[in-house]
C-alpha cells in the first residue's frame, strides 16, 4: 500500500503527463480530498481503488466527461 504523500506525488505526475486537473474529480488541490474522490470514482466503475489516477482511470474519466458535455450541448439546442 502506498503512503498518502506517494499517492499525491503520483497524481501530480499523472496530471502533468495526461493533462487532467483535480477539478475534474471535484477537488481543488492534490490532497487527501482528491485521493478520496478518485477512490470513489474508481469504485463506481469497478477499477482498482488505490486513489491514483492512472491511464485507465483517466480514459474512463475523459469518456464520461465527453458524454456529459454532449448531453449539455444537446439540451442547449
Amino acid at each position: 500500500m502506498f503512503r498518502k504523500w506517494h499517492i499525491r506525488w503520483r497524481n501530480k505526475k499523472s496530471a502533468k503527463r495526461l493533462g487532467w486537473k483535480p477539478e475534474w474529480f471535484g477537488a481543488i488541490n492534490f490532497d487527501n480530498h482528491l485521493i478520496k474522490r478518485i477512490k470513489r470514482f474508481q469504485k463506481k466503475y469497478n477499477l482498482k481503488s488505490d486513489g491514483i489516477c492512472d491511464t485507465l482511470t483517466y480514459r474512463i474519466l475523459v469518456f464520461k466527461r465527453r458524454r456529459f458535455m454532449k448531453k449539455i450541448k444537446a439540451k442547449e439546442n
